[in-house]
């Protein structure tokens, strides 16, 4: 998912349907703990940053049942 996903700073994105590439990203952060949590905890924090389930509620959602 492109709007979670930012390549080599949230995760690593790979190209459909090609496996190998998939297969590469996963050895690739099996391999090297250190990139496995820099993504992640860049991912965490990106996430609360823009998907806080709250706010987008009262932001987005409230308006639509009042």
């Amino acid at each position: 998912n492109p709007e979670i996903v930012i390549n080599e700073k949230t995760g690593l994105l790979v190209p459909p349907k090609d496996s190998s590439a998939l297969s590469k990203a996963i050895i690739r952060l099996v391999s090297d703990k250190k990139i496995a949590d820099r993504l992640s905890s860049s991912a965490r924090k990106h996430y609360e940053k823009n998907f806080d389930f709250e706010r987008n509620f009262k932001e987005k959602m409230l308006s639509l049942y009042e």
